[in-house]
């Protein structure tokens, strides 16, 4: 226990206070330590819109969930992003989706996918499709199977539906990428054998 509580150091260094003075740790959530953050305390990771006129910034998902990976759609009108908000208490659960929200203060976050593993809980960024209407993503396998299953490429409408496939079941995906195929066809291609520049 003698990592400093980061808002204590923080408060220390702006006073000028070469030694501050360690208080409690106050531990009051499951996930409450992270590998090169340290203590975590209430903070939480969210979204926020900066307004460059003003410059202030305002968070767009407030709430006590932490959201990652956030990908702008092709218009620049909506944000699709992953964060774990199952459960009474989401620091116990695994289970990721993939939400979408407007780009706009007040905005509601609208959950795309319910699956009950984790999605896209990888580093792979989120995919938007190029016509803006598909979020690619990763699936983890199911809970039963954590260790040992494999990540599918799914799609999933941006508007809601339900999710597809976009590879075989015996294809490792790595990461998601969209290019042209045809005029009005888009595939996905993430798998380490297929070619990088979708030909």
């Amino acid at each position: 226990m003698s990592d400093p509580d980061p808002e204590v150091k923080r408060a220390a260094e702006a006073k000028g206070d070469k030694k501050p003075k360690h208080l409690p740790i106050v531990i009051d959530r499951y996930h409450f330590k992270q590998d090169e953050d340290g203590y975590l305390g209430p903070l939480r990771s969210h979204l926020y819109l900066f307004d460059l006129a003003g410059r202030k910034a305002e968070a767009l998902t407030p709430g006590p969930f932490d959201e990652s990976l956030p990908a702008w759609s092709p218009d620049g009108k909506w944000i699709a992003f992953v964060s774990k908000r199952v459960g009474a208490d989401p620091d116990r659960s695994n289970n990721t989706d993939v939400f979408v929200i407007e780009a706009r203060l007040g905005a509601s976050a609208r959950a795309l996918t319910t699956y009950l593993g984790d999605d896209n809980e990888t580093t792979s960024p989120l995919a938007w499709s190029p016509d803006g209407t598909l979020v690619a993503y990763l699936q983890g396998p199911e809970p039963k199977d954590y260790a040992y299953g494999q990540d599918r490429l799914m799609v999933v409408p941006a508007a809601g539906g339900p999710t597809r496939p976009l590879l075989p079941g015996t294809a490792r995906p790595s990461s998601s990428a969209w290019s042209t195929i045809a005029a009005s066809t888009w595939r996905a291609w993430a798998s380490p054998a297929a070619p990088s520049n979708g030909s």
